[in-house]
């Protein structure tokens, strides 16, 4: 790749394992490739980037499933499809996100080719289970389907390769708007909003709902914003561009970060932003405390101005809360 921290999801240099999932018949259920391998303890930072294909005989299909401790967050980039959970069923276009928590019986109906960047936690596939599931796919092709093949109930940790468990179809799904399910989120409905110079931040998903793991917000931000990390930051960062262009310098190396980019910080690494225009960016990683943060730093401005306009007091609350962001508003 031409920078290491960027990732252009539509360059194929980016694309590990890319593979196609096909049904008994024959035909191509899935187009999926990873971007991203996962980390850590709680297997975060994992990306893939798929298109799901309705059957070429047009009978509805929901490939309905549940996960034991996993979750998903999808970005829908391309197709409307209905998302079914737990009995319910919304429609779902482009530009939305759909969660999925352990245990969710979950699916879709697709209509037309929808085409999806999943971003996960607490997937037990870490990077050296990536690495054999792709070397296995790569000298033993179509493994996973022999007889032999090992079973979810040959491991006392659930299936060899994911956590993923074949439920039976729902037999009624009710139809409902997709505001009353808590599954589905847009970022013109935020969890919680609050209004910075030069950026709004909005929070899709929070710690409460993600076993205290992460919180994904998207920052709507405008030409002219600048951001500067402290000198050493301690959190791996990963950002998600749907809208306008963001100038990144790390350490030495400055790229623009456009639509449909993704943009992995390591630890450590000294850096910031400048918007170019303006610009949606999603805290897909999720690090940060944002909401504990921004409800505190609200709160102060609003009760206790001197404290607000102290800068030794303002730099701790942001060590309090995880927030490594030294320098936020114009340039």
């Amino acid at each position: 790749m031409e920078y290491q921290y960027l990732y252009d999801l539509n360059d194929q240099k980016n694309w590990i394992n890319p593979k196609l999932i096909r049904r008994p018949d024959g035909t191509v259920s899935e187009d999926i490739h990873i971007i991203q391998f996962s980390q850590g303890a709680n297997s975060l930072f994992r990306v893939t980037d798929s298109t799901l294909f309705p059957p070429s005989s047009g009978e509805p299909e929901i490939r309905h499933h549940l996960h034991h401790g996993a979750f998903e967050f999808f970005y829908w980039l391309t197709g409307s499809q209905d998302w079914c959970v737990n009995n319910k069923v919304a429609r779902v276009d482009p530009g939305f996100f759909t969660i999925v928590h352990p245990y969710d019986r979950h699916g879709g109906i697709f209509f037309e080719p929808s085409r999806k960047i999943g971003f996960f936690h607490n997937m037990p596939l870490s990077k050296d289970d990536s690495d054999a599931g792709v070397l296995l796919d790569e000298y033993r092709p179509g493994a996973r389907l022999s007889p032999d093949f090992p079973k979810p109930t040959d491991s006392i940790s659930g299936p060899p390769i994911g956590d993923v468990y074949s439920a039976e179809p729902p037999t009624e799904l009710e139809r409902v708007p997709w505001e009353e399910m808590p599954n589905i989120r847009h970022i013109s409905k935020p969890l919680a909003e609050f209004k910075l110079d030069g950026v709004t931040m909005k929070m899709l998903t929070s710690r409460w709902e993600n076993w205290g793991v992460l919180e994904v917000w998207g920052a709507e931000m405008e030409k002219g914003f600048y951001a500067e990390w402290n000198r050493f930051p301690l959190n791996h960062e990963m950002y998600f561009i749907t809208e306008g262009k963001v100038k990144f310098k790390v350490y030495d190396e400055e790229f623009v970060a456009h639509k449909e980019c993704i943009v992995k910080i390591p630890k450590y690494a000294e850096h910031s932003i400048e918007v170019l225009e303006d610009a949606v960016m999603y805290d897909v990683g999720g690090q940060t405390y944002w909401f504990e943060y921004l409800m505190d730093l609200f709160s102060i401005k609003k009760k206790d101005p001197a404290r607000y306009n102290d800068p030794a007091a303002m730099a701790q609350l942001k060590k309090i809360h995880g927030c490594e962001i030294k320098t936020i508003g114009r340039k």
